[in-house]
């Protein structure tokens, strides 16, 4: 039962799984991890250049994102836009540390 639970969620849409998410929903949660995870870690992979920092970068994105939701509507519409925009600024953001780190090795 439980399975057929998660696997109904995998198709449900931001509408349904956000306001889970944010009761705490831990199936719903896992949900929007596992349908907008890929996106997310193909952006930063493009924006970084490299594999090293994409998984802190997304998980650090989701941290952010989920960590705000009320469950509203407004969040379910702009969940993926959020997603997406926090990826970019968590990418630049390691990317300017990982600078900083290497002039100062360099320095």
């Amino acid at each position: 039962m439980a399975f057929h639970h998660s696997l109904s969620l995998r198709v449900a849409s931001d509408m349904v799984l956000v306001p889970r998410a944010a009761d705490g929903d831990e199936d719903a949660l896992r949900a929007l991890i596992v349908q907008d995870a890929p996106t997310m870690r193909a952006l930063a992979r493009r924006l970084m250049g490299t594999d090293c920092e994409v998984d802190r970068v997304v998980r650090q994105a989701f941290m952010i994102v989920l960590t705000s939701l009320d469950g509203g509507e407004d969040d379910a519409r702009g969940l993926k836009m959020k997603l997406l925009q926090h990826t970019c600024r968590e990418s630049l953001a390691r990317i300017s540390y990982l600078d900083v780190l290497k002039r100062r090795e360099d320095g």
